[in-house]
């Protein structure tokens, strides 16, 4: 047992050598401020993630209890034409049902109509601005929502009620009207009616911001239902919100409301909504600081540097220690209570930093966050930093203590000669497993049991198998950089004296050296594959569709009979260059040139299996063999408008495209593939197709080349034949109809307006594609963006670090230098070309491993790597690599090179 008088001897002893270290312990303290700041900064936005998805549960579920017609057996299929999309609706038989229920229990009722495909555009004069998909809720006004009012921004404080006349009245959210520039008072168009609606009034977008990702990104809007008729769609509801009476149990009164209607398969009430926003809220905080303890691992590492320099510098004063009559232990136990203390004030340091984080990262996170998220100071997050910050400070500090127990007394005879001992094998691994173990119960902790199907994994368990897997792979790593330093520290300086001292430099230590390079390098790379996937990603995309599609906008016509609406705008709207009409059908080869039994002559090398297919609901599906895969590869056939302005077949092989002469003939253009080379077939072949039990025979006119990579979208967007749309036997229906246009600039808002203007018909701006897709990746990297910054951090200073700890080792170096002449700049300068080339090589393997998956992405896709990958961010990621170990350099080295001769030559 150590007594009082012992102990207080250690912390006096540890306090001294902290104060006496001066410097290195001030950078050590930054190593473990800069992980504790991560995960104070983290967890309190976890926690405000967690409060918003928690409170204020009846007002996000809109009522006590939601019932969904998705969840309703006897639902109706509502129009596309007259209704909201082809989507489902209460039928009356439902609706009557659960209002009768209500009144009987004293439950109020009111609904909305929430899945309306509508586009709003602001209106300037004579001009049109750029329809906008967003999320639309039909309502009424008088009974929505029945928690928390919805009070108007602009004009302030007026309820939603008070803000409807009865006309063509709109309300939008604040998001929508900002990306718009759209005002009070001012007039918009909104898809399926000519007729221009009136902004009345601008809500906070934290109103509906969990309905969809449409409400988060681009905004929503409230119509009343008395303007049902002029929007063309049908009144019928497919949400009912229910507020039960005061003491009624919410749980009870649900199951009573699903044996009272049969039809209702399922509800969801508050009590749900709040266990399972309960549950996303832990999931939210395990991730999220789980990936803090990231920085703070990092941020360790410095307290092994500083811990051997101290250690390696205090060998006398051990040998000393222990020729009085300490034991190893006790010394070991002497620089571990150092390094506790150490923790406990680079926690406290690093708690204060981390509120200040804090603010930082909640404001990043709001901007993609669909409600508010309110900063205030959680003692959970506070607790969590400084215990890990504690615990992980004192388990990495353990290390270098096993290195002081073996200091020998003789050391003490031999001053000049000390030499800092090595640790025994078993003393390593020992220690090496009290870490793992230390460590994987903190990540187990922080994970807590999960379950994997049937079985529950223990999270402490998982945490120590990751951890051992963790420093596995590290010490792989480390090893690999290891010699990395090892022969840039060899290579030729080309006769520079600068680069030969900033060479040797670099391979005087080269273990820490290694574990800097490996700081630097998970930062710069957790950031440069964010930066350039989130960059690259949507570039691809937008160049496939617009180089692909052929078109920027897309027109969809659920319905057959919408096509000649369609077909009036495209021929008289202004600015249509160019349009294609595709439609879907799904059919059968027959006969390949009479022979219906071509199947046996493809062999695809596909294995048979028996058993129930994939998706086979005893309708006979076909099964995954060779037939099978063969029948269904060229079974889609696209037709298409030959007649269509602009219209192209694109590249062919053999033969020639499909043009207006072509118009109603049996024939088509067929695309390459496998089986199209096994059979033979080429122009001038006949192949007999099966559509809803009708066949026809076609002649081939040309072959089309395969699909692959990008080019494969095209391959869908043709299937394995395109035949002329009007080529078809009578009487088969497609399933799927959309027209492809290309619009130039001036006209594209006023076509995209027409289109939409058709009810049933939604026209999308390919643009709007690659919006919505920048903004989906922008939400999902936002906050490993932050945790990747906050990596970085943790590196920069983990650089500082080292870069101080070996300025500090070499000040008797520097001062000989000085003294026969070196000017104190020119030691700067070896110093900053030293740790540059560190950064540099950092830079080079962080950002080169992120910028791979990058150039994977773009060689699969078929796309030249410089025209998808961002080599702007690149060139700037790598400056920002060299940029911080150069700061961190002259933040570190600039006191100890400035000093005079004299000085450095007495220090110590």
């Amino acid at each position: 047992m150590i007594g009082i008088t012992h102990l207080r001897f250690y912390i006096e002893h540890s306090l001294h050598d902290l104060t006496r270290n001066g410097r290195r312990t001030l950078f050590a303290l930054f190593c473990v401020a800069a992980g504790v700041a991560a995960i104070v900064a983290l967890r309190t936005l976890a926690l405000s993630i967690g409060d918003t998805l928690t409170e204020n549960i009846a007002r996000t579920n809109h009522g006590d209890i939601l019932v969904s017609a998705r969840n309703t057996r006897d639902a109706i299929q509502v129009s596309a034409i007259s209704g909201t999309g082809g989507t489902r609706a209460f039928s009356p038989q439902s609706l009557d049902a659960i209002n009768t229920w209500a009144k009987k229990n004293g439950v109020q009722v009111t609904s909305a109509i929430t899945d309306v495909n509508i586009q709003v555009a602001g209106l300037s004069g004579s001009s049109v601005g750029r329809p906008q998909f967003i999320s639309s809720l039909v309502i009424d006004p008088k009974t929505y929502p029945f928690y928390g009012p919805v009070v108007a921004l602009d004009p302030p404080g007026v309820p939603l009620s008070k803000l409807f006349t009865g006309g063509n009245d709109v309300v939008i959210s604040d998001n929508l009207a900002k990306g718009q520039n759209i005002k009070v008072g001012d007039q918009v168009r909104v898809s399926r009616t000519t007729e221009p609606f009136t902004v009345r009034g601008i809500v906070s977008g934290d109103e509906e911001g969990f309905r969809s990702i449409l409400v988060l990104f681009f905004g929503f809007a409230y119509f009343d239902k008395a303007s049902a008729k002029t929007l063309q769609i049908d009144t019928a509801p497919d949400e009912i919100y229910l507020q039960a009476p005061p003491g009624r149990e919410i749980e009870a009164l649900s199951e009573n409301l699903q044996r009272a209607v049969p039809t209702i398969n399922r509800t969801r009430t508050t009590d749900q909504l709040r266990h399972s926003n309960q549950q996303i809220a832990d999931v939210v905080d395990r991730l999220i600081v789980s990936m803090g303890l990231t920085a703070l691992l990092i941020g360790a590492t410095g307290i092994i540097h500083t811990m051997l320099v101290v250690v390696r510098r205090r060998t006398v004063e051990i040998a000393v220690l222990k020729t009085i009559g300490l034991k190893g232990n006790q010394i070991a136990l002497l620089f571990l209570v150092e390094s506790i203390i150490m923790g406990i004030l680079g926690s406290l340091f690093g708690i204060v930093l981390g509120l200040l984080f804090s603010v930082v990262v909640q404001a990043f996170t709001q901007q993609i966050w669909p409600h508010a998220l309110t900063w205030r100071i959680y003692p959970q997050a506070l607790w969590t930093g400084f215990s890990l910050g504690v615990l992980v400070t004192a388990v990495f500090g353990f290390l270098p203590t096993l290195t002081a127990s073996r200091v020998r007394p003789a050391v003490v005879l031999r001053p000049n000669e000390a030499q800092l001992p090595a640790s025994g094998c078993l003393q390593t691994l020992f220690a090496l497993l009290f870490v793992i173990v230390s460590v994987g119960l903190i990540v187990g902790g922080l994970i807590g049991n999960f379950s994997f199907g049937n079985i529950v994994i223990n999270g402490s368990i998982a945490g120590i198998i990751a951890v051992a897997l963790t420093f596995l792979a590290l010490g792989v790593i480390i090893s690999i950089l290891w010699f990395l330093v090892l022969i840039i520290g060899r290579l030729p300086a080309f006769g520079s004296v600068d680069l030969k001292l900033a060479l040797r430099g670099i391979g005087d230590h080269r273990f820490r050296t290694a574990t800097t390079l490996l700081a630097l390098i998970a930062g710069m790379f957790a950031l440069s594959t964010i930066t350039l996937v989130s960059s690259s990603v949507p570039k691809l995309l937008n160049l496939g569709f617009q180089n692909v599609l052929g078109g920027n906008v897309l027109v969809f016509t659920p319905v057959p009979l919408l096509r000649p609406l369609v077909n009036i705008q495209l021929n008289s709207l202004q600015g249509v260059e160019s349009f294609s009409q595709l439609a879907f059908f799904s059919g059968e080869l027959t006969a390949v040139n009479g022979d219906r039994d071509w199947v046996s002559k493809v062999d695809l090398n596909i294995p048979s299996f028996s058993g129930t297919p994939i998706g086979d609901s005893g309708r006979g599906v076909g099964r995954f063999d060779n037939a099978s895969i063969a029948r269904a590869s060229v079974g889609t056939v696209s037709g298409q408008d030959v007649t269509a302005k602009g219209y192209s077949s694109g590249t062919i092989l053999a033969g020639r495209g499909l043009g207006p002469q072509d118009s109603g003939k049996s024939v088509l253009v067929m695309r390459d593939s496998e089986i199209v080379r096994q059979l033979g077939i080429a122009p001038g072949d006949k192949v007999m197709y099966r559509f809803s039990g009708r066949e026809r025979e076609y002649e081939i006119v040309g072959i089309l080349p395969q699909a692959s990579s990008l080019s494969a979208l095209s391959g869908s967007l043709s299937g394995a034949a395109t035949i002329p749309i009007n080529a078809f036997p009578s009487g088969v229906s497609s399933t799927i109809e959309f027209t492809v246009a290309k619009v130039n600039d001036t006209g594209l808002n006023a076509a995209l307006v027409a289109f939409s203007a058709i009810p049933g018909v939604f026209a999308i701006d390919v643009g709007f594609i690659d919006s919505l897709i920048k903004k989906l990746i922008n939400q999902f990297t936002a906050i490993p963006t932050v945790v990747a910054v906050l990596a970085l951090f943790a590196g920069a200073v983990i650089i500082a670090n080292t870069v101080s700890l070996a300025t500090l080792e070499r000040r008797r170096q520097i001062g000989v230098m000085k003294a026969v002449g070196l000017k104190g700049r020119r030691a700067l300068w070896v110093m900053v070309l030293e740790n540059g080339i560190v950064g540099l090589i950092g830079g080079i393997i962080g950002v080169g491993i992120g910028s791979l998956a990058t150039f994977l992405i773009s060689i699969s896709s078929g796309l030249s790597i410089f025209e998808s990958v961002d080599w702007l961010s690149i060139a700037l990621l790598m400056a920002l690599s060299i940029a911080i170990t150069l700061a961190a350099t002259l933040l570190s080295a600039w006191t100890a090179v400035s000093e005079k001769p004299m000085n450095v030559l007495r220090y110590e």
